[in-house]
């Protein structure tokens, strides 16, 4: 895995800009994983489907 650290700050402020709060680096970590792997990510936590709107994110099932 590559921690990209710039692309973290702005998925970040892309969620605080769509009133998407409360995401922890832990879960911005996940994501990126996934994106940069271009891999659907398996996740019941409501705001994972909630950036896959403005990020390039893929969920499983959706």
């Amino acid at each position: 895995m590559t921690i990209d650290w710039e692309d973290l700050v702005r998925m970040q402020v892309t969620c605080l800009r769509r009133g998407i709060n409360g995401v922890g680096i832990p879960d911005l970590l996940i994501a990126q994983n996934a994106i940069q792997n271009e891999l659907p990510l398996l996740a019941a936590e409501r705001h994972f489907a909630l950036m896959s709107k403005y990020l390039p994110l893929s969920i499983h099932g959706e």
